[in-house]
C-alpha cells in the first residue's frame, strides 16, 4: 500500500496514527528494502570499535610515565622511547618537560593579603599595582576587595 503524506489530513490524527502503527509493524516496508539495512547491533559494535580506536588526547598511565622517565636519562632519543613505550614522540617530550618543571603552587588570597590590599587601595593604588605587589591578578584583587566591602 502506498500512502502519500500530502493526502493525510493533519487535523484527523486517526489515519496518521494507523499509518505509523503499520510502518512500525513493518507492513509497509518491502523485504528488499529492509535487507540492505544494517541491524542495530552491528551499528553499535562499529561505534564502540571507533571509540576504542581514537586514542588522541587520552591521558597515559602512571606506569607509562614512569617508564618514559626511566628511559630518558639513558640517552635514547624521544622517538626511540616513544616506539618502545607505545606513545607519540610529543607525549614523551611533554612528560620529560613536565618532570623537569617544578609543580605550580597555587597561592590563596589570605586575610593578610586582603588587609594589605585594603591598605594599598586606601593609598590610591590601582588594582593592577596591588596585584603586582601581592602576586595576584587584577581581577582577583578587585573581587576580594569588593567582597570585603559588601
Amino acid at each position: 500500500m502506498l500512502v502519500h503524506l500530502g493526502s493525510i489530513n493533519p487535523n484527523n490524527w486517526l489515519p496518521l496514527l494507523a499509518f505509523r502503527k503499520r510502518l512500525i509493524a513493518g507492513e509497509l516496508a518491502s523485504e528488499s528494502s529492509t535487507s540492505s539495512v544494517a541491524s542495530t547491533t552491528e551499528v553499535s559494535e562499529t561505534t564502540t570499535a571507533r571509540g576504542i580506536r581514537k586514542t588522541a588526547c587520552r591521558p597515559i598511565s602512571a606506569a607509562k610515565k614512569q617508564q618514559i622517565l626511566d628511559l630518558e636519562p639513558t640517552g635514547m632519543s624521544a622517538r626511540a622511547i616513544a616506539r618502545q613505550v607505545g606513545t607519540s614522540t610529543s607525549t614523551v617530550k611533554a612528560v620529560c618537560r613536565q618532570a623537569t618543571q617544578p609543580p605550580r603552587r597555587k597561592r590563596r588570597f589570605t586575610d593578610d593579603d586582603l588587609q594589605r590590599a585594603q591598605q594599598l587601595h586606601a593609598q590610591g593604588r590601582t588594582y593592577i599595582e596591588i596585584g603586582l605587589e601581592l602576586g595576584f591578578g587584577r581581577d582577583t584583587v578587585s573581587k576580594h576587595l569588593a567582597a570585603a566591602q559588601a
